[in-house]
């Protein structure tokens, strides 16, 4: 790269920033909602492949807040504010707290970026 040129945005996060679901379909993780009346909102974060570093970041930017996470298989609670790494075939569980606050969007951050998900 030349000096004082300016860098250039990569097509990835061109279309990151174009389209929500295109980079959804880029994220190396799937999110998915579900309710459980014992736990109120439950958000599910699989890795599509190998294994992924994690952390959520933000549910619903405030309005909502992820209170806690933990891996299956009884490893214990794990903060939302520390990175994790979540194995191939694992899944993590995020409770929302709040039943007049349903969360309609998620924010994780992945060793690959930063990812926003619609979770209607």
């Amino acid at each position: 790269m030349r000096a004082g040129l300016p860098r250039l945005p990569s097509l990835f996060v061109l279309l990151a920033l174009a389209s929500p679901a295109v980079a959804q379909s880029f994220a190396p993780i799937t999110v998915v909602k579900s309710r459980n009346p014992a736990y109120g909102q439950i958000i599910r974060i699989t890795p599509k492949v190998g294994s992924v570093d994690v952390r959520v970041i933000t549910v619903d930017r405030g309005r909502c807040r992820a209170v806690s996470a933990a891996l299956m298989g009884n490893e214990g609670v794990l903060s939302t504010k520390m990175p994790f790494q979540l194995g191939f075939n694992r899944w993590v569980k995020v409770e929302v707290f709040g039943v007049t606050c349903p969360a309609h969007e998620v924010q994780i951050e992945t060793g690959s970026g930063r990812w926003e998900f619609r979770l209607d």
